[in-house]
């Protein structure tokens, strides 16, 4: 009877202390950087790991008006450990929402798959929305972990 006791509080234990397997931080317009750059820190030091990374946002209309944006213009910039860093420009199409309603759409974007970084640690990315249309709730990221195997 002990040892089955020992046996599950240690497996919950390791199950407590396992990374999840996504995150999705979320800056709304409001707390972004100049109303237009949003901020992320990601971790991306598994070894065994590799990552899909997407971007989510909703887009609001004011009553009887239309949206006011068919795109947005993003400009991505990836800070290495290393301080390193690179620019990679997006442009999103509005046109397939994955949920809506009377005042709001909301939006799901594949960024990378199966995306393994040339160095390990804790990356930044400062993502510009360079048309900045005022009807953008805010930004977000989701990252999924899988391992290279294809499981997880």
């Amino acid at each position: 009877m002990k040892k089955a006791l020992t046996a599950v509080i240690l497996a919950a234990s390791l199950w407590g202390c396992s990374r999840p397997v996504s995150i999705a931080p979320y800056i709304s317009r409001e707390k972004s950087e100049y109303g237009d750059t949003y901020s992320f820190n990601l971790d991306l030091s598994d070894t065994l790991t590799t990552y899909s990374i997407s971007f989510y946002t909703r887009v609001e209309r004011r009553p009887f008006k239309p949206y006011a944006a068919d795109s947005l213009d993003l400009g991505v910039r990836w800070i290495a450990p290393s301080d390193s860093s690179f620019l990679d420009n997006l442009v999103l199409n509005l046109d397939e929402p994955i949920d809506s309603a009377y005042s709001s759409k909301d939006y799901r974007f594949a960024y990378k798959d199966a995306f393994v970084p040339s160095e390990l640690g804790e990356w930044r990315l400062r993502v510009q929305v360079r048309n900045n249309p005022e009807c953008l709730s805010g930004l977000g990221i989701i990252i999924e972990r899988k391992e290279q195997n294809g499981t997880r």
